[in-house]
């Protein structure tokens, strides 16, 4: 008897509502409503428990959903199985079904995890994502990657892109100062994947966003948001195009886990911007002073732009775990111009020694 081979094209779509705005807030019940959820659970860090918590459950209950509420750890180290397991059980304690929504609030480290739950119980249900960080509103609420840190950085994950993202500076006055800044890096790091424009509109607002102005923090998140739908929309399970949001992340992860994350992972991603844009200067050709223009904007910023106490041996090897390498191989977006990436492979030998180099620069 022959055999019988049957092939066909699956192909996943999405669609996600994302608002930006001083006091989006106030549109939960609307955007609930719009899902018509039986029950919902919030899902948020200690840091927020008596400050946006209440405010979001309330909004919540005005939909005429059932609201159930967990809090969580903060920062990265949240993003481990037994945060995962204790989600999945509050999950099934709330009886949540495929029709259900989890709302997630706080900063990344939360939205990823909070993420991946909704992703994988019962093979996923829907997603609303409140970011509550500079980081989180600029970058990882949106893109639909979540997951947690198992022997590396978002090692174990799914692509689950929120039904919607509702993204409010407001909530950004509780932010400290610290963690305010870490989230210029992403903002930085799509500024130079936009190119020239993204560039000039970050450089001339940095001093308003730095005062939190609303007016300047709603279009610098927008910009930076406009930018990574742009390529997510072409490139949904990063495949190709969508590689190039990993510009200065294969050297800030490493930096992650050599520090034990004493880094957060915008002061990483800064340092890695840095670093890696001194590598596309000798790579590529990437102009010196467009390089210095990036470190410029990085230290306007109070970002970190030095390498810490850790020998480029160690960076060298963290980078080995790089789930975005191909067949083992180190590759990397590094840009030509302002706006105009390449994605690079090397082979190790020659990997180590151009981040040596550029580590070397920022020692």
């Amino acid at each position: 008897m022959g055999k019988v081979v049957l092939k066909a094209e699956l192909r996943r779509s999405w669609r996600t509502k994302v608002i930006i705005g001083c006091g989006a807030l106030a549109e939960l019940p609307e955007v609930l409503n719009e899902l018509s959820p039986p029950n919902t659970l919030i899902v948020t860090d200690a840091s927020l428990k008596h400050t946006w918590l209440p405010r979001v459950a309330a909004l919540a209950r005005e939909a005429g959903t059932r609201v159930k509420e967990i809090t969580v750890g903060e920062g990265e180290r949240v993003k481990d199985v037994e945060t995962l397991v204790t989600l999945w059980r509050a999950m099934a304690d709330a009886e949540l079904t495929r029709k259900s929504v989890v709302v997630a609030v706080g900063g990344g480290a939360v939205l990823d995890v909070a993420g991946f739950a909704a992703a994988t119980y019962m093979r996923g249900c829907r997603l609303v994502n409140i970011p509550s960080t500079l980081l989180a509103q600029a970058d990882a609420a949106v893109g639909g990657k979540t997951g947690v840190n198992v022997a590396g950085k978002n090692t174990v994950g799914a692509f689950h892109h929120a039904d919607a993202v509702i993204i409010d500076p407001s909530l950004l006055n509780t932010l400290p100062n610290s963690a305010f800044r870490a989230g210029l890096a992403e903002v930085i790091k799509h500024a130079v994947i936009e190119g020239e424009a993204g560039v000039r509109r970050v450089e001339s607002r940095l001093a308003s966003v730095l005062r939190r102005d609303p007016k300047a923090l709603e279009e610098v998140i927008a910009g930076s948001v406009a930018l990574k739908l742009r390529v997510v929309e072409r490139d949904y399970v990063e495949s190709g195009v969508r590689v190039v949001l990993n510009f200065g992340h294969t050297v800030g992860h490493a930096l992650e886990r050599v520090t034990n994350y004493g880094l957060s992972h915008g002061e990483a991603v800064a340092i890695g911007l840095r670093v890696e844009s001194l590598m596309a200067t000798n790579l590529l050709g990437f102009p010196e002073a467009e390089a210095s223009r990036i470190t410029s904007l990085l230290r306007r910023s109070g970002l970190p732009v030095r390498v810490p106490g850790v020998s480029a041996e160690e960076v060298v090897s963290a980078a080995h775990l790089d789930k975005k390498f191909v067949d083992g191989e180190p590759r990397l977006p590094l840009p030509r111009r302002l706006g105009d990436f390449e994605i690079v492979t090397l082979d190790w030998e020659g990997f180590g020694e151009c981040l040596r180099n550029a580590l070397r620069r920022c020692a």
